[in-house]
């Protein structure tokens, strides 16, 4: 596809643990006019095979920056009850419940006067967006949505979720966390009001934020204390940030290695991607290295885990993974 995509997202099948032997999920893709692919294969092994072009240009032309989706009724082939949701300009989101996510229909509808959503994720159910001018907001179904005091103006481009705490990102170095997704706290990053993070995410009770200029912050006491990495990596912007906890593939001395030509192992770390191309790997976010390798794209604008593997998009159709 010749798409800019600006975000993708990962729906597990089942509830075993993902595998090469036992793998069971699909991704989905977002971008600019409206852009929604999905992967046709639902192993959850070979994203890259090949996408199913599902755009609502025809009825929002404006772009969607992020898509989450889950299983309701896990294992059960028959009747999963499946539900993606994506979220863009506008305050606008759309839906789709059916098994290979061919129909998408609009929850809420685009309102210019809306600020943007910018990330998407949903945690047991429940689904959390955020955006423009510190939006925060949650739903079960990606129709109706409550909003929540986000105790910040700032723009917020990323949510995650770990260890019992939610985390959301943003500019001016906001970050702002919450133990019941309800009631936020704004945190003191000791970034300077002109950094931007872009994008969160956690590894056990490890959470990261990256951004632009090669900012990252780290904090390993549930979000109180940020602590901005030396590193040195450049200063390139990262666009996305991922962890992997499951199913290391290791060789006869216990390294990791890779099994796609890409070179990022699907092992306990987190995984950087920024907008040249290359990747970054660490273990626990604080010590970081670059790959010798590149994803072999430029402009890439999002990563996610599906827990055993990494899927990479950006601008022009770029699609990259590795397991």
């Amino acid at each position: 596809p010749a798409d800019n995509f600006l975000g993708v997202g990962y729906m597990g099948l089942t509830t075993c643990s993902n595998n090469a032997s036992s793998a069971a999920g699909r991704f989905a893709a977002v971008g600019a006019n409206g852009a929604i692919f999905t992967s046709n294969k639902t192993d959850g092994i070979t994203p890259g095979i090949s996408w199913t072009n599902h755009s609502v240009s025809s009825v929002f032309p404006h772009n969607l920056y992020a898509v989450a989706g889950y299983a309701a009724n896990q294992n059960n082939t028959a009747t999963p009850a499946l539900r993606w949701v994506a979220v863009g300009d506008g305050g606008a989101t759309f839906i789709s419940t059916d098994a290979n996510a061919t129909t998408w229909t609009p929850g809420t509808i685009y309102d210019p006067a809306q600020s943007a959503l910018r990330s998407v994720m949903q945690i047991s159910g429940t689904f959390w967006a955020v955006g423009d001018t510190g939006t925060i907001q949650s739903s079960t179904d990606g129709i109706t949505w409550t909003i929540r005091t986000s105790n910040t103006t700032n723009h917020l481009h990323s949510i995650t979720y770990g260890n019992g705490l939610y985390v959301a990102v943003g500019d001016a170095g906001t970050v702002v966390t919450s133990t019941d997704g309800v009631t936020w706290t704004l945190r003191n990053s000791t970034l300077a009001t002109t950094d931007v993070l872009r994008h969160t995410s956690s590894m056990l009770a490890t959470f990261v934020a990256v951004g632009d200029n090669g900012v990252i912050v780290t904090s390993t006491d549930q979000g109180v204390t940020w602590t901005k990495q030396t590193t040195s990596l450049g200063t390139a912007n990262l666009v996305g940030i991922a962890s992997n906890l499951q199913h290391a593939t290791l060789d006869s001395s216990g390294a990791a290695f890779t099994t796609l030509t890409t070179g990022i192992a699907a092992n306990m770390q987190f995984v950087v991607v920024d907008n040249t191309g290359n990747f970054y790997t660490s273990p626990d976010g604080l010590v970081w290295a670059i790959a010798t390798t590149s994803t072999g794209k430029a402009s890439l604008n999002g990563l996610v885990s599906s827990g055993f593997g990494y899927v990479a998009v950006g601008n022009a159709g770029a699609m990259v993974s590795a397991f």
